[in-house]
């Protein structure tokens, strides 16, 4: 599987890991879960891509701070994906961060 693209934005929002998940169950077609391990605590993640694409976005919780992992992979020609991923992207950027109020993005290392 190629990895198509792969990284994280740390952001700051005053809403809680409950009404970010809610928001984004009702602002995207994705099948949002609520999630635990011993790596990143709670975090809400969602498959993004139809098959037989791979595609997961994570919502993690930091300390002062979210970190949204984006991680698209495929085995077709990336043109062939970009499509895809540049509607995942425009969700994201457009409609799920904005609707919970996300500032101060900064792009850093992916929890891959």
């Amino acid at each position: 599987m190629n990895v198509i693209k792969v990284y994280a934005c740390s952001f700051k929002s005053d809403v809680t890991l409950a009404q970010a998940h809610a928001k984004f169950k009702e602002l995207s077609a994705w099948e949002w879960l609520e999630r635990d391990n011993d790596r990143w605590g709670e975090y809400i993640s969602a498959s993004v891509l139809p098959d037989p694409h791979r595609g997961m976005i994570k919502l993690i919780v930091e300390q002062n701070h979210y970190v949204i992992n984006i991680l698209l992979k495929s085995d077709e020609p990336e043109e062939k994906v970009l499509p895809l991923c540049d509607a995942v992207e425009k969700t994201i950027f457009d409609t799920l961060l904005p609707a919970i109020r996300a500032h101060d993005l900064v792009k850093v290392d992916d929890y891959e």
